[in-house]
């Protein structure tokens, strides 16, 4: 991806950290965080492999991501 365009999408993804209301996120709630792109499944396969976001931890079932570990494995995805 042109540097200047991966810029741009990881200054998005860091807004997008900055506006949510806590410093964690559940899984369940990666889809619409991510506006669609990233499932919960699609998570935990990630997770289950190793390659999943740092950090991952449980309250009670769910499982949650620190929300700076999302984004930085999100901008790690960024393609052209």
């Amino acid at each position: 991806m042109e540097s200047s365009l991966r810029q741009s999408a990881a200054k998005v993804i860091q807004e997008s950290a900055a506006n949510y209301p806590t410093r964690f996120i559940a899984r369940s709630e990666v889809k619409r965080f991510t506006g669609g792109v990233y499932s919960s499944g699609y998570l935990a396969n990630h997770d289950s492999m190793g390659t999943g976001p740092k950090g991952a931890f449980k309250i009670g079932r769910q499982k949650c991501y620190p929300v700076d570990s999302l984004c930085d494995w999100l901008v790690e995805r960024l393609e052209a």
